[in-house]
């Protein structure tokens, strides 16, 4: 899609470039994740060479979502005169109305669920908001980024997306990150970027430390399984941020191989959490799964309560302790709708808001047990909307041996790359020869398995696999579930 549709990016873009001109201070508010940070890299490229710009990234330690008033002060007395959030701000209602108090000119620029009331800015763009010739209301933040990015450089060209290889990268990154459906325009993006990811310098230093080849291309969920976890471990320091500064390619190899070194203890820790919380949750009926831990440390509950998800098939909610305060991460399926269930519950929050299957909440405090109560007295009254939200569990093709998937191949490439709303198609083998230790999780290229049907270490097993396909039409299995024939 040309943004030069969208009336209120345009308006955005023409604000920005007359702050550029007077030689003003720009700041950027971003947000902890790899969309927000992704779209903090792009704005301020967008920036580079236009205005001095600062940004600001709020750590994930603080318990304040969207805009602080103190941050706010400070930007003022650094001299700052325009702000631009990015992948947040939307539900930042009195912030917004602060911001303008000071005379602090601000454009909103989100892409989360809207609140009932809009919060007071010169420019609010955000695809959900309704209006002529805007994107897909789906769009990640940092596809909202890119858009205005693209509007403060000018008229755009027919290959708008491949003009700046590095923001489409930050884009594709954001966007799969996010899992926000992967058609329209976040498709588009996507595609785009893949090629852009892998020949991208900071990636090609993080396949040196992470001892991967990219050599067979990349797809939404090999980026997933590799560079994210990774790349969500650096830590903001609030006008500094060690992910951020790495996607500007500073690259400081030692730091980044603690940091791995750190991820995967993390990972055994989210493991053990996620098998102990799983049979905690399955074992209570209610079908909304409601978990407390307040010695959890918070950096585990988002990916736990998503693993809770995942295994049990039901929405999720785990509270932990957030620098003081109570706090809640919700993981689930639509059309389960966490950002309803956070409205009809607003009464218990200091905070909240996000997306319908993932949302966030931070609790007044004292509230926290009838908070608990009034969550599961809505999964009760809510239960047969929430038994119709588990993941798709069909079979696309069921097929008996490896040669019959030839037919399969020619629409996957046109689909691909995969992602929400646009899944992979899962196959079902009724005998596949496969190396004889082989187990769910496992990858294997189909062009090897294709050569190695004659392999005497190979043996029969009935399977279950995801089939996808890297941006280099490069083939492959996941296996999902594996049986020994005979």
């Amino acid at each position: 899609m040309n943004p030069a549709g969208w009336a209120s990016l345009q308006k955005a873009a023409e604000i920005i470039n007359r702050a550029c001109r007077e030689n003003r201070l720009v700041a950027v508010w971003g947000h902890d994740d790899i969309d927000g940070i992704a779209s903090t890299a792009i704005m301020l490229d967008a920036l580079r060479d236009k205005a001095k710009a600062i940004y600001y990234i709020p750590p994930k330690s603080v318990t304040h979502y969207g805009l602080d008033r103190e941050v706010i002060d400070q930007l003022l007395a650094k001299g700052v005169s325009l702000l631009i959030t990015v992948d947040s701000g939307i539900s930042s209602l009195d912030e917004a109305e602060y911001a303008a108090s000071k005379g602090l000119e601000l454009i909103i620029t989100d892409h989360h669920e809207l609140p009932p009331r809009l919060p007071k800015a010169v420019c609010l763009l955000n695809p959900k908001i309704p209006e002529d010739l805007r994107p897909s209301p789906d769009l990640a933040g940092a596809g909202v980024a890119l858009y205005l990015a693209a509007a403060m450089d000018g008229e755009p060209s027919e290959g708008w997306l491949n003009e700046y290889p590095h923001r489409t990268a930050w884009a594709a990154l954001a966007t799969i990150t996010d899992r926000v459906p992967m058609t329209g325009e976040n498709w588009h993006i996507a595609r785009a970027g893949l090629d852009f990811i892998e020949n991208n310098q900071v990636i090609g230093q993080l396949n040196d430390l992470l001892g991967i080849s990219s050599d067979q291309g990349l797809s939404p969920r090999i980026i997933s399984q590799t560079y994210v976890g990774l790349l969500s471990s650096g830590i903001s320091q609030g006008f500094r941020h060690e992910t951020l500064e790495l996607l500007q390619g500073d690259f400081d190899h030692q730091r980044w191989k603690e940091l791995y070194s750190d991820e995967q203890l993390w990972l055994n820790r989210m493991e053990d959490q996620v098998a102990a919380k799983t049979e905690t949750a399955l074992a209570d009926p209610n079908p909304l799964k409601v978990l407390a831990d307040e010695q959890m440390p918070w950096s585990l509950v988002g990916p736990v309560v998503g693993g809770v998800r995942d295994r049990t098939g039901h929405p999720a909610i785990i509270l932990g302790r957030k620098n003081g305060l109570t706090a809640g991460e919700c993981r689930g399926f639509e059309p389960f709708d966490f950002v309803a269930l956070l409205n009809e519950l607003k009464g218990f929050f200091l905070q909240h808001g996000g997306h319908k299957p993932a949302a966030g909440f931070t609790v007044i405090e004292g509230r926290e047990k009838e908070l608990i109560e009034a969550l599961r007295k809505y999964g009760i009254k809510n239960q047969n909307l929430i038994l119709r939200s588990k993941p798709s569990e069909k079979t696309d093709h069921r097929l008996a041996r490896l040669d019959q998937i030839t037919p399969i191949l020619p629409e996957m490439l046109l689909r691909a790359p995969y992602g929400p709303a646009n899944q992979p198609p899962v196959c079902e083998f009724e005998n596949l020869l496969l190396p004889k230790y082989s187990q769910p999780g496992d990858r294997y290229w189909l062009k090897y398995l294709i050569a190695s049907q004659k392999n005497e270490d190979f043996i029969n097993f009935k399977c279950s696999c995801t089939m996808d396909v890297t941006h280099k039409n490069n083939f492959y299995l996941d296996i999902l579930s594996v049986k020994a024939n005979g």
